[in-house]
């Protein structure tokens, strides 16, 4: 087998398993149609969200969390910015209470800008709760700490660039992303999976031999 093959061996070892994949993408629409049920009165299992983080940039390995975007009417946007204390961190508890209706028996806890669910295989999603703003592309999401505050973030934009980036360097960008992470999770070296994505970008953007 040439280092080429090797390489592609590697990579393609790092993914979750067929199974676990279909695993996560069935929860991801659980997840998804409980939230419409209750927010939007629909039961749509694939409107208002999206993947993110690592997942979206399709960086993550078989041990990333998964990344989610939960979009939410702005009348609860009005709801809870009209709070006089944190309403951010009730309406991660009532995004907590509505995915407990369809796994009463997981973990699942809200805190700082997400919603944890934590499965009993180990399989972990981050629920972020956000309100699309005016512009039709930037998003609004809560963050519990210091006595509560909004944030805006442009996911999309973010997952656009970076791969754009990916197919101008032949799909050395997120292969080389996903190597790294490997080699922090067996190493211990804890660096956060946001910074192995940017220094990799920064580095691959600039080097001659990218592609």
């Amino acid at each position: 087998m040439d280092i080429c093959s090797c390489f592609k061996n590697f990579c393609d070892k790092l993914k979750l398993s067929n199974g676990d994949e279909t695993l996560k993408t069935s929860r991801f629409h659980s997840i998804t149609k409980r939230i419409n049920l209750d927010f939007w009165g629909t039961d749509s299992d694939t409107y208002h969200s999206f993947y993110t983080g690592s997942h979206g940039r399709g960086t993550d390995i078989y041990t990333s969390d998964i990344d989610m975007v939960v979009v939410l009417p702005y009348s609860i946007y009005s709801k809870y910015n009209s709070y006089l204390f944190n309403g951010q961190s009730q309406l991660l508890q009532a995004v907590k209470e509505s995915i407990s209706k369809t796994y009463p028996s997981t973990s699942i806890s809200g805190d700082g800008q997400v919603v944890d669910v934590v499965f009993s295989d180990g399989m972990k999603f981050e629920v972020v709760p956000a309100f699309i703003n005016s512009d039709n592309t930037t998003y609004t999401y809560p963050d519990t700490h210091d006595g509560g505050s909004w944030r805006a973030m442009n996911p999309k934009n973010e997952i656009t660039v970076f791969n754009a980036m990916n197919t101008a360097t032949n799909g050395n960008l997120k292969n080389f992303c996903k190597m790294i992470r490997e080699w922090n999770k067996i190493n211990n070296v804890f660096i956060p999976g946001i910074l192995i994505d940017t220094l990799v970008y920064n580095f691959l953007k600039n080097y001659e031999y990218n592609d």
